[in-house]
């Protein structure tokens, strides 16, 4: 029975049986087009196998990238077996490839699968190997080529092609060659011979007669619908066929889109199309030939249907599957319904061969029909004149007792023949209508056209305007910006917009804008969407703008051109300060423009009085700022000339500067001290062969050769000294590469030179993953004495995992982490991950805990000390400004004007229209609290706060009006504010600077002290004067002398003195203290010394400590206060200490008094030598 003989496993004496359309119909619901659109990546996947015509999707079995940057593309991607008709139209995320969206992209070459088709060149330009053994033979593909365009493809895309699938032999012609061919019979015939995806069944085994008769019905025409002209073939077959699913239910497949039964009888496989019975007179079993009882059994509810709804591939939906109803909403439904108790009893097909709407349909009719007109399966056994029968043959059953006589004789279909031992027959029929007339019906109705939005398909923004201009800073300067505006692209998929910005001589750059921040009516379009690039270089701008849906897919480009012209007043020349010449550089400074929009000095260089001046370097700055350049990479002893230009942020070009000339230093001279060098390495035979070639030589080497460089004089010809590259050894030819190693010494530094070479021998160029065995394990133990040496210049590799165990480390001097030789270890260090960078005295640790440095200093992008060994420079306590006590003179201010500085006294002096303004940038986040203050004395000083947006450009500037109180003063004041920010509706501020001055007009302001903080200012006695008028800080309350502030700290140390008795004094020199004209009421005083003895053990030993002080430089004592009683039981040189504190009360109107501190032995002390040493007084004082 061929491949059913699993199925009847056990029947005996079996003339035939049959697999059909209808028998024991179980229509399996799972598409077997599902997936077939697809793109999946595989090299184990199974091949489907395409009849007819279908558009399908592929596997791709290869994947490589090449060409500069990796900017193409390549794939090789598996459609279905071979050898088919031909391969169609190719899609590119469901866009045809020839369209202009892809012109000059896409490169596509199509293999039907012949067994002999050479391999695609195509490929060949990959990184990755495609030669010729890799012509997949026997399987139709596409080569694709595809050019990288972020526009055109934001991913790998999904490719599909139409494919006219294989050719089929027709036995009708057996002398014709294979052909394509959309007939059901020819494709089961094909399927059923086919040794590689098929059952492989010889042609003796199939009833070619019957295929032939079968594939004539088929091609049979009907009338498609009703009102139709012309005709079309009764049934085809366009199919794709799953190579993974079982034989026998591709074979079901096949059949059920044909309406075809396959008897097997006398060993061989038929074919009948299930069709009308052919005219004539039909065999009749009644009681002349039946010899047993009739068995009847019906297949019950569940394979009755009153609609079946048929699923196919429709090419008119894009090849997408769809689905027809019979019978539809009608007369006939409601009937049905009305015979099965009101109840739906719907059944879902699929028909994996259809592609016809009204294919599908009269499919759909004859299912539903025969679940409620064949539901009878009879059993009979017949006399041997049912030998005449075939399974498939229609024949007249009649039976008085069921009533199957006269007109209402039944009619069944042979399903199996059995022959019993006494030579009768026992038949398997089925009850038999005629219901296979094709049945035109109406025509399909128009379905409304609906629109599936294409992912790659972006609408562009429109309506695009550029508008340049000026604003005018607070400071006065005019800054040129450009305004970009556009309407938003209609496409509800888009998450943001790509801007490209091209300013003519200056490098481009990107912005994206994101749709979460714009406004509602910039997203409907009834507000333009816009972008401010400020400040603007003065030169002509090219601007592009896409859009970007959420797939990552741009649309095309609107663009436009402006010119920013800013203004014209170009700032004031440089003057260049006197360059020092070095070692192949020449250190060049100046003073930058006062020129509040100064933007860069652009640096030009020759040689002394030789040629034109060439542009060496952009040196960007700010205002009045000093500026450094080094001009390094230079020739020896050479004397070069400078000058200058200045530019502002409008581009305009100041004067020419001073011309000023150093030479660099001359090279060394004298080598004596120098160490003769010697240097070795590898040369490479650039031709692969098996001989090996001779030794090669060379007459010199130069050991100053730049990189790259061939250092050798006369070497040998065809040798070199990089590798051949990997590509020119051919894995076919099996030559090797040569190598020899070279050793180079001199005599002395500069002296003779010596070159040996090796023995050439043969060598491996690796270019892929190598593997050392063993390596790891060596490397990972530090007490291996074994050792791997890669012996070569760059090592180029991915990760580096060192073992975890304590040594472990990527170094360079350094051996250990606490190693204080210069270089570098990056390792384990006892466990703990380490590092250390640097020499002894400047170097960056970090020990698995802290991170500290030595000697270093951290800077900004402006050059800007923010942290150097002193620790950080950038604020002062909790103020953010550096230098704001001014005992540094102008480090860490700008100055518009003549700004006096008085570093003894730590004051700032501004005049009429003069101000300081902060270098150091005090970061911001929007809206958290801000601070200023300051310690000033001036009627007409004021503060202005400049905030800097994300863009970094300046906004207008807040004075501080409201809360910077005194207004005005006569003297001495404190004055503090809380700063409000300035309304914006972009981002927030990146950072702010502080500007303190005097109003135009004003008498001279002095500064004490100005700070900015983020918290309610602290008053530091250190800077603050001494009267506090109006303390209206936010948090700040001073209560009536809550707040103690040091007035004067005088330091002494007592002279040694010796006793020997009781009571005697020991007295230091008396410590003026003086005060100014604020004269405290009340002043706290300490005293602290150190004791020595020479009473030791037991003895008793306890002193007194006495503080005097007096209002002039006499003996009066106006109080005293001291430490009595103290037992002090110190050994010699073991010194304790005392102190004490005494307030003194009633100073008024007294300017100066001195202290006296005093020493005395306690009665009843041992007889002995005391000694008081490093004794110091401290005074403060409390005042409102």
């Amino acid at each position: 029975m061929g491949f059913f003989s699993k199925i009847f496993k056990g029947i005996t004496n079996l003339i035939g049986d049959v697999i059909g359309f209808l028998v024991g119909a179980d229509f399996d619901d799972q598409s077997q087009a599902q997936g077939v659109l697809l793109n999946k990546s595989s090299n184990i996947a199974n091949i489907p196998v395409i009849y007819g015509t279908r558009k399908v999707g592929g596997t791709r079995v290869f994947l490589s990238t090449g060409g500069n940057d990796n900017e193409f593309l390549y794939m090789a991607l598996v459609l279905c077996e071979g050898e088919v008709s031909s391969i169609g139209d190719v899609y590119i995320n469901d866009v045809l490839s020839t369209d202009s969206k892809y012109s000059g992209l896409v490169t596509i070459a199509k293999y039907v699968g012949t067994d002999t088709q050479t391999y695609s060149t195509l490929l060949a330009g990959s990184t990755d190997t495609w030669g010729s053994n890799h012509k997949l033979s026997g399987v139709a593909y596409l080569a694709i080529k595809l050019k990288y365009d972020q526009d055109a493809f934001g991913s790998i895309p999904d490719i599909q092609a139409i494919v006219n699938g294989r050719k089929v032999h027709d036995p009708r012609n057996s002398s014709a060659a294979d052909a394509f061919s959309t007939n059901p019979a020819l494709c089961l015939r094909d399927y059923l011979t086919n040794s590689r995806y098929g059952k492989g069944l010889a042609s003796s085994q199939i009833n070619d007669t019957a295929i032939s008769a079968a594939a004539n019905v088929c091609d049979s025409t009907v009338t498609e619908y009703d009102g139709a002209s012309g005709t079309v073939k009764l049934l085809e077959c366009n199919a794709v066929i799953d190579t993974k699913k079982q034989l026998f239910d591709n074979v079901k497949i096949l059949l059920q889109g044909m309406r075809g039964l396959m008897p097997f009888q006398d060993g061989t496989y038929s074919l009948l199309i299930d069709a009308a019975a052919p005219a004539g007179t039909p065999f009749r079993l009644d009681s002349s030939n039946i010899t047993s009882a009739i068995t009847v059994t019906a297949s019950g509810k569940n394979k009755k249907y009153n609609r079946v709804r048929a699923k196919f591939v429709n090419p008119e939906a894009n090849w997408q599957e769809d689905s027809v109803d019979w019978p539809p909403n009608d007369s006939t439904y409601a009937t049905f319904k009305a015979e099965d108790n009101g109840e739906e009893l719907l059944r879902n097909v699929t028909l994996n061969t259809i592609t016809s709407y009204y294919s599908a349909r009269d499919l759909a009719r004859i299912i539903c029909r025969a679940s409620r007109e064949h539901q009878l399966t009879i059993q009979v056994t017949a006399t041997s004149e049912a030998l005449e029968l075939a399974v498939g043959d229609v024949v007249e059953l009649e039976h008085d007792s069921l009533g199957w006589t006269g007109g209402s004789i039944k009619d069944c279909r042979v399903l199996n023949m059995q022959l019993q031992e006494d030579g009768e027959v026992k038949l398997t029929l089925q009850e038999y209508t005629n219901i296979y007339t094709y049945a035109a019906g109406p025509e399909e109705s128009d379905s409304p056209a609906s629109t599936i939005p294409n992912p790659f398909d972006v609408r562009a923004p429109t309506g695009l305007s550029l508008t340049q201009g000026v604003n005018v800073a607070a400071d006065g300067s005019a800054i040129p910006y450009l305004d970009i505006a556009f309407t938003t692209s209609r496409d509800v998929f888009v998450v943001e917009y790509i801007i490209n910005i091209t300013p003519q001589g200056f490098d481009p750059f990107e912005v994206r804008l994101s749709t979460a921040q714009m406004t509602a009516a910039q997203l409907a379009g009834s507000s333009p969407a816009a972008y401010l690039v400020s400040p603007a270089l003065v030169t002509t701008y090219t601007v592009l703008v896409s859009a970007v849906n959420d797939a990552g897919v741009r649309s095309a480009s609107i663009s436009g051109t402006v010119a920013i012209t800013g203004d014209t007043t170009a700032p004031s020349a440089i003057t260049l300060n006197t360059p020092v010449g070095g070692v192949k550089s020449i250190g060049l400074s100046w003073t930058n423009p006062s020129a509040t929009d100064f933007a860069y000095a652009r640096i030009q260089r020759r040689v002394l009085n030789t040629g034109n001046y060439v542009s060496i370097k952009d040196v960007f700055g700010k205002p009045s700022a000093t500026s450094l350049f080094a001009d390094a990479g230079l020739a020896d002893n050479v004397t070069y000339q400078y000058r200058a230009y200045a530019y502002d942020w409008s581009n305009n070009q100041s004067s020419l500067s001073n011309v000023v000339q150093a030479a660099t230093n001359a090279a060394p001279i004298s080598t004596s001290s120098l160490q003769p060098r010697t240097v070795h390495g590898y040369v490479y035979y650039q031709t692969a062969q098996t001989a090996q070639p001779s030794t090669p030589s060379a007459s010199d080497y130069d050991y100053e050769a730049a990189a790259g460089a061939n250092p050798f004089t006369g070497l040998t010809s065809n040798w070199g000294i990089n590798p051949p590259a990997p590509s020119t050894n051919s894995a076919t030819t099996g030559n090797p590469f040569w190598v020899a190693r070279f050793y180079v010494t001199e005599s002395q530094y500069n002296g003779t030179v010596t070159v040996q070479f090796s023995s050439a021998f043969q060598s491996t160029v690796f270019d892929g993953l190598v593997t050392f065995k063993n390596l790891n394990t060596e490397l990972a133990d530090s007490a291996s004495s074994l050792v791997t040496t890669i012996d070569g210049g760059l090592i180029k590799t991915g990760v580096v995992d060192l073992a975890n165990q304590s040594g472990m480390a990527v170094r360079q001097a350094k051996t250990s982490f606490s190693s204080t030789t210069s270089g570098f270890f990056l390792g384990n260090d006892s466990g703990t991950a380490k590092f250390n960078i640097g020499s002894s005295t400047k170097n960056l640790k970090w020990d698995g805990t802290n991170l500290t440095t030595t000697g270093l200093e951290v800077k900004d992008s402006d050059n800007t000390t923010i942290l150097d060994s002193g620790g950080l420079r950038s604020s002062e306590g909790n103020n953010s400004l550096y230098n704001g006590s001014f005992v540094e003179g102008a480090n860490g201010w700008s100055t518009g004007g003549s700004v006096f500085f008085n570093t003894t006294l730590g004051r700032a002096y501004t005049d009429s229209s003069e101000y300081i303004q902060s270098q150091i940038k005090i970061p911001l986040s929007l809206n958290e609290p801000l601070y200023v203050y300051a310690d000033v004395y001036g009627a007409n000083a004021y503060c202005t706060i400049l905030f800097v947006k994300a863009d970094g450009t300046f906004t207008s500037s807040t004075v501080l009006t409201t809360g910077w109180s005194p207004s005005a003063a006569s003297s001495q004041q404190f004055r503090v504010a809380k700063v409000d920010y300035p309304s914006y509706s972009g981002n927030p501020y990146l950072y702010a600077l502080a500007r303190f001055g005097t109003s135009s007009g004003g008498a001279t302001t002095t500064w004490h002290q100005v700070g900015v903080s983020k918290a309610p200012p602290v008053i530091d006695p250190a800077y603050a004067s001494t009267y506090i008028r109006d303390l209206s800080v936010d948090t700040l309350q001073i209560a009536n002398q809550a707040v103690t502030v040091p007035l004067t700290i005088q330091y002494g140390a007592m002279s040694s003195y010796t006793t020997n008795g009781v009571e005697t004094v020991i007295s230091t020199s008396a410590l003026a203290a003086g005060f100014g004209t604020n004269a405290p009421d009340k002043v706290i005083c300490l005293a602290l010394a150190d004791l020595q003895s020479s009473a030791f053990g037991s003895d008793f030993a306890a002193a007194v400590l006495r503080l005097r002080y007096n209002t002039s430089n006499s003996t009066t004592i106006s109080g005293s206060a001291s430490v009595d009683g103290v037992q002090l039981n110190a050994r010699k040189g073991g010194p304790p200490s005392l102190n004490l504190s005494k307030t003194i009360n009633g100073w008024t109107g007294t300017r100066y008094f001195f202290l006296t501190l005093e020493v005395s032995a306690e009665s009843g002390s041992a007889t002995g030598w005391w000694r008081a040493s490093d004794a110091n007084i401290s005074l403060l004082g409390a005042r409102r």
